[in-house]
């Protein structure tokens, strides 16, 4: 069985009724903003236009996916199967392990200051990405990496930028 063959049409739809989603969401926030303050230079109006132009390539992608589909599928029985192989065939072990490590790291800010969350951004991606040569060596080198890396753009963007980090 070919799985990026099979599971083709449902990644497709599912990836375009995501991105109609973040679009409707950009549109209405747009839209609110807009009605702040109805003006030719708002805020919400630039957005608002982007939004418009994203919802209709968002549709004409939408027309172009039929012709595009293989004919030769094999139809999944159970749909809980499709949407797992789909998963697994557009974001790979590595893929979402990383998105979720950057989620924590991105709602960390927050709470732990910019240095460590980084460090521990860093060292975790490392571990994970690294997780078949996981040796006690490697996780020194990891840690050693994490910092040095981490004090060179604080160093770098904190002291001879002037910016201000989180």
């Amino acid at each position: 069985m070919n799985r990026e063959k099979d599971t083709f049409a449902f990644r497709e739809y599912a990836v375009i009724f995501f991105f109609m989603l973040i679009t409707c969401i950009c549109l209405l926030e747009s839209w609110r903003i807009l009605q702040e303050q109805m003006q030719v230079n708002s805020p919400g109006l630039l957005p608002m236009v982007l939004s418009v132009v994203m919802a209709c390539c968002i549709l004409i992608s939408l027309l172009h996916v039929k012709p595009q589909l293989p004919e030769d599928r094999i139809p999944y029985k159970k749909k809980t199967k499709l949407v797992v192989d789909s998963i697994r065939e557009e974001f790979p072990l590595n893929v979402a392990g990383t998105v979720g490590i950057t989620l924590f790291y991105l709602f960390s800010l927050n709470y732990i200051l910019y240095v460590p969350a980084t460090i521990l951004y860093m060292f975790l991606c490392m571990l994970f990405l690294g997780r078949n040569k996981r040796k006690a060596k490697n996780l020194i080198i990891y840690v050693t990496i994490a910092i040095g890396i981490t004090a060179f753009v604080y160093i770098v963007f904190k002291m001879l930028f002037l910016v201000t980090l989180p």
